[in-house]
């Protein structure tokens, strides 16, 4: 006689069926993710412009939008906050550009309820974006300009180091992020101090000349 687990197969059924609603569910937020990514990144153009007010504007209505997503899968806390982490982090990055450069001061991931974990790594990665303004003020030849966005830059990463002390499994590998973040640093330090010394060497020579 064969021994058989009572209500195996529908047990395992409804398993099938609630692992299969979570797979749609995950394939819905995963796309709009995407959807929300391009859009931050348009905001990134203003900011970029220094239009700084239309840009605030663009991302408080994107916040908005996630914040009311969010509690739409509300049920799925784990799955969203998942695969919404790169969501989170361009949000920081942005949110975070605009405050710097137009207030000096950094963005509340309390007041925004973007997960710690994503607001470190978006942190990170705008010490990049900073470089980015930097070296751009080098160009234009507004070395002042350049060294008070390195001043930000690395007052930020000065607040990001000790995190590194936190295991890796809990902060998804932030000491690579931190590296790559002291690199961008380094070389920004380099091309100002290069950047001032040609300014000084091109005043040196006017004054010359003018002799």
């Amino acid at each position: 006689m064969k021994n058989e687990v009572k209500g195996l197969t529908e047990l395992m059924s409804k398993v099938n069926d609630e692992l299969k609603k979570m797979e749609e569910e995950r394939e819905e937020i995963i796309k709009r993710s995407r959807d929300f990514i391009v859009k931050l990144r348009k905001s990134f153009d203003l900011i970029y412009r220094e239009n700084f007010e239309e840009a605030k504007r663009n991302l408080e209505k994107i916040h908005d939008e996630i914040t009311s997503y969010r509690k739409e899968k509300k049920g799925i806390e784990a799955i969203f906050l998942t695969y919404f982490h790169p969501v989170y982090m361009e949000l920081t990055e942005a949110m975070g550009l605009l405050f710097l450069l137009s207030e000096h001061k950094l963005i509340d991931p309390y007041f925004l309820e973007i997960p710690i974990v994503s607001y470190l790594h978006g942190l990170a990665d705008l010490i990049g974006e900073l470089k980015r303004f930097s070296i751009n003020y080098i160009l234009r030849d507004k070395i002042i300009k350049s060294i008070e966005t390195f001043s930000l830059m690395e007052a930020v990463f000065n607040s990001l180091s000790v995190f590194t002390l936190f295991p890796s499994s809990l902060t998804h590998n932030f000491k690579r992020k931190v590296d790559v973040a002291r690199r961008n640093l380094e070389e920004t330090r380099t091309l100002i101090a290069s950047a001032h010394l040609k300014l000084d060497l091109k005043k040196g020579m006017k004054g010359i000349g003018a002799c």
